[in-house]
């Protein structure tokens, strides 16, 4: 919903501010195109008293002169300017500065439904709730990104939990991984926290690396003890192309899948699991599914993105090179080989192919060849064969001798003829 920004009820001045409930942080990377249409979400939710902490993280487009108009026309809209470092340090640094009762994080090309700020903070409020999840909705800008959004909402972001339950995280954690059509829903943006169960566990995102989603949303879930679902879609997530999640394989994104892996290990290694063997299987199982991500990310980078790991701490490049660059290069040799089997098995099959034909021809041609003899067996039978050869008889014997004696001699060729005489006595 577009809303004007000097229209009479939105425009809010300094001494209408209210103290907010909710801080809607929003990191903002060259989105000119989206921003408007999700600040125009944002300053048309029910729930008026909000702030709105946009990160601009370096943007080199329009964005920012965008956010300051918006900023001069609501003050419920505070900037924080800063050098572009990512998704991750945008989060925190939007924390660092919010003050209200409730952090939510939107992505700056997504939308909100109108009420949904309203609904999160009355049912958190309601069930005193730390942790509170609900659904989203993609769409796509074209054919394409509208094909992948309609495969995520069949298969990602339509989850059914009991809304009536407050979940601990970790059982909520177990009961979606273990349930297939409860899938363990990452995207920070369908989920409102509270702040100071934030701050008190050092919720912090993880510098530096993609994916961080999924680091933080288990890191939310294995220290929360109050958490709720809602099954509503909230969230409209926009599919686009050019966005991190649809760009061409990176290193990045091998890197944040491992940075992931191991910090889930770490946190689960420090979890007391004793008395819960399915939990302790599960979050094993979890880790080695993103480590083999890792694997099959990198597989895809270009020899030079691959190279980028070289660019690693020590530390993380050596424990990269032995759960991700060394088993892909393994793989790598693996599908090498599978492929010259392949090859040679085609082959194979193209010389039995060959063989068969060659012995369909072997005895089609001594068929033939049989047939032939005969034939020649009757022609020498018949009594014209017989005439002609008697016919014939003295100038092919006086042709032989002719060649006899010039290949070897008159004395030669009289022997042969006198033991041909003798032979026909």
């Amino acid at each position: 919903m577009t809303i004007s920004l000097n229209s009479p009820e939105n425009l809010i001045s300094s001494s209408s501010k209210m103290v907010p409930i909710v801080s809607v942080i929003v990191p903002v990377y060259n989105v000119a195109a989206y921003l408007r249409v999700c600040l125009d979400c944002l300053r048309g939710q029910t729930l008026r008293n909000i702030e709105v902490i946009c990160v601009n993280d370096g943007s080199t487009d329009q964005s920012r002169d965008i956010l300051s108009e918006y900023a001069s026309a609501d003050l419920r809209i505070q900037i924080v300017d800063q050098e572009n470092r990512g998704l991750s340090e945008a989060r925190n640094a939007g924390v660092r500065v919010s003050s209200g009762k409730y952090l939510y994080f939107m992505d700056s090309d997504d939308l909100l439904e109108p009420d949904a700020l309203e609904l999160l903070v009355s049912d958190m409020e309601e069930r005193t709730l730390e942790f509170l999840c609900f659904n989203a909705i993609a769409f796509g800008e074209d054919p394409e990104s509208e094909k992948l959004a309609s495969q995520k909402n069949r298969d990602y972001f339509q989850r059914k939990m009991d809304e009536r339950r407050i979940y601990r995280g970790q059982d909520l954690f177990l009961e979606m991984k273990t349930n297939p059509q409860n899938h363990f829903v990452t995207p920070v943006w369908t989920s409102m926290i509270l702040r100071a169960f934030f701050l008190k566990e050092n919720l912090w995102f993880y510098p530096g690396i993609l994916h961080e989603d999924e680091l933080w949303t288990f890191s939310v879930l294995m220290r929360a003890q109050r958490v709720g679902c809602l099954n509503k879609p909230l969230y409209h997530y926009r599919v686009r192309s050019g966005s991190i999640m649809t760009e061409s394989a990176r290193f990045a994104h091998a890197y944040g899948c491992f940075i992931c892996s191991r910090e889930i290990q770490s946190i689960s290694s420090g979890l007391d699991l004793s008395s819960d063997s399915e939990l302790n299987s599960v979050l094993v199982e979890h880790a080695v599914k993103l480590q083999r991500n890792a694997v099959s990310k990198y597989r895809k980078c270009s020899l030079e993105e691959k190279e980028r790991r070289l660019l690693l701490p020590m530390k993380d490049r050596s424990q990269f090179e032995g759960v991700v660059a060394f088993p892909a290069s393994l793989e790598d040799r693996n599908s090498l080989a599978e492929a010259e089997i392949k090859q040679l098995r085609s082959k194979m099959s193209s010389l039995k192919a060959e063989m068969s034909g060659l012995k369909t021809d072997y005895k089609k041609a001594i068929s033939e060849n049989k047939e032939l003899k005969e034939d020649l067996e009757a022609i020498r039978a018949s009594k014209s064969f017989r005439i002609g050869r008697a016919v014939t008889w003295l100038p092919r014997k006086a042709r032989g001798g002719v060649k006899c004696y010039a290949e070897h001699g008159l004395r030669y060729t009289l022997r042969r003829f006198m033991e041909h005489l003798k032979g026909i006595e």
